[in-house]
């Protein structure tokens, strides 16, 4: 055990409790916030989950329809069909907070330029008009489930910061605390027992003071 130096006083003793005290209260606080982010962090897994396997599926369908599409129209006719855009996405990347904790909050804002499908009907075909009418549907989804990924990354990270943060206190704070409180109480029982000596022998018999 590594000697600790700190001056043997009633005031040092109490500071030091005082800061025992403060650590005692700092690690239930962190440990309770630690819980609380966990169970926050696997409900938005669950979240995630569920809207990563829609979205998944969504654009698999999305994929093989458009596959299907592009075996009946040519490259040049395909980038004629979208080459004047009908819909603009904006995206407002606000914060919001668990715990806390920053994470994000995406708006998604859209604006309609015009409610007819980008090219004429007689120019495309049925595939490809459902390709883009599914891939409208689905987009909201996908900033959505990014949203919830990037703040299930954020809530792990702030989740090992608090569990190292539990650790410290528990294991390094407290016992140094609690080590300081033991050597200086113990100190001050010895300097106490040493001044009682003293007085004991300052108040010894008085016939015992007169023969000597």
């Amino acid at each position: 055990m590594a000697e600790i130096n700190v001056n043997p006083t009633r005031m040092e003793l109490r500071k030091t409790k005082a800061k025992l005290k403060t650590a005692n209260k700092g690690h239930k606080l962190l440990k309770d916030k630690t819980n609380e982010l966990i169970r926050n962090f696997y409900s938005i897994v669950r979240q995630a989950k569920e809207v990563r396997l829609d979205v998944e599926k969504k654009l698999k369908h999305i994929f093989e329809l458009y596959a299907v599409a592009k075996t009946r129209l040519s490259s040049a006719e395909i980038d004629l069909l979208f080459a004047l855009p009908t819909h603009v996405v904006s995206l407002n990347c606000g914060v919001g907070a668990i715990m806390s904790t920053e994470v994000p909050n995406i708006e998604i804002h859209e604006d309609i330029l015009d409610k007819n499908l980008p090219y004429s009907p007689l120019s495309s075909t049925s595939t490809m008009d459902k390709t883009v009418a599914e891939f409208y549907e689905v987009f909201p989804h996908i900033i959505k489930l990014a949203e919830l990924e990037k703040s299930a990354f954020m809530l792990a990270n702030e989740i090992e910061k608090c569990k190292r943060r539990v650790n410290a206190i528990e294991h390094i704070f407290m016992p140094r605390y609690e080590e300081i409180i033991s050597e200086i109480s113990m100190k001050l029982n010895e300097a106490e027992r040493s001044n009682t000596a003293k007085l004991m022998k300052l108040k010894g018999d008085p016939l015992e003071m007169e023969d000597e």
